[in-house]
């Protein structure tokens, strides 16, 4: 189980790329609730400090590593973040100019 965890980690690494320049309204796209509900500002917390390190430099070990979470912790926040194109994942960190 440890060595499928960690090729499953090795695999889902990238460097994600935000696809916006400022803070993305996420209500909007059901991420998150508009009507108060109990716990749900934690979930909302989580997809935000993603969004923060999605810098296409940062790697998604380094942004775990941050976080206090295992990669593979991140893999559901991801797969809601990419299907509503607010991040990119890039198999190599960008390059700076």
């Amino acid at each position: 189980d440890m060595l499928r965890m960690a090729l499953e980690a090795i695999e889902l690494n990238g460097y994600p790329k935000a696809r916006f320049l400022c803070e993305p309204q996420l209500g909007k796209r059901g991420l998150f609730n508009l009507i108060s509900v109990k716990g749900s500002q934690k979930e909302y917390k989580f997809l935000e400090e993603i969004l923060t390190w999605a810098d296409g430099q940062t790697s998604l070990v380094e942004i775990a590593d941050k976080l206090n979470l295992c990669v593979l912790d991140l893999k559901e926040a991801l797969f809601l973040l990419e299907s509503n194109n607010l991040i990119t994942l890039l198999d190599e960190p960008e390059k700076t100019q």
